[in-house]
């Protein structure tokens, strides 16, 4: 079985939309809810059509992406379903890790007296962060002060912070989580639904069957 190949098409497509799915999920507001939820029905309506008209090995992957995708999406969208689904506490915890802090404003000062600038931010929904200056180019946080119940961020929840940004609401983070999910899932079961064609092909040509009559080969 040979390598899956790429089109120049199907790349700029695929950077496309992962530049939407982010930009989505910076600023989950309403405008951006609906629209990747419009953009994502169209795509898969798209993939219907292809399951229907197209042959072969083409048939065999736009019939998996549109199967699982639907399902995925349709499954999304029934609120008793949707709550039971794995992936919706992820995308909660996610949504309320990226929006629990509004930072409001910076104050800068030698809170401790030592010499050296130290940071005060303020948050609109959490506790203002102090970080005290260490002299050679870094902050620290005082054992006392907190940023969240949970203690002190990790290197990686200030990155995801950065990307992702504060705005939006949560539930439509989640909304729109599960949109793009339904693409990464359709995607998956597309390529799971060509590799089982090619499967059974293969299967076929090595029995000796004949291809016009389903008979085997002596």
């Amino acid at each position: 079985m040979g390598r899956p190949r790429f089109s120049i098409a199907s790349l700029l497509g695929v950077v496309v939309l992962v530049a939407v799915a982010l930009a989505a999920l910076r600023d989950p507001t309403d405008a951006w809810d609906s629209g990747v939820l419009g953009l994502i029905l169209l795509i898969l309506l798209t993939a219907t059509l292809l399951a229907v008209h197209r042959r072969d090995r083409k048939r065999a992957y736009w019939l998996g992406y549109a199967l699982f995708g639907w399902v995925y999406l349709l499954v999304s969208q029934v609120p008793p379903l949707e709550s039971r689904l794995p992936t919706t506490k992820g995308l909660v915890n996610l949504g309320a890790s990226r929006s629990s802090a509004i930072p409001q404003g910076i104050v800068e000062a030698d809170l401790d007296n030592d010499g050296w600038v130290d940071l005060l931010f303020t948050n609109a929904s959490a506790p203002s962060v102090v970080y005290l200056n260490n002299g050679n180019g870094t902050f620290r946080q005082p054992t006392s002060t907190n940023t969240a119940p949970g203690g002190n961020p990790t290197p990686s929840f200030v990155l995801w912070r950065r990307l992702m940004g504060t705005g939006g609401t949560p539930e439509n983070f989640v909304r729109i989580g599960h949109s793009v999910l339904a693409l990464v899932l359709a995607s998956f079961g597309g390529f799971l639904s060509r590799r089982l064609y090619d499967r059974d092909r293969i299967g076929i040509a090595a029995g000796g069957d004949h291809p016009s009559d389903g008979r085997r080969r002596p």
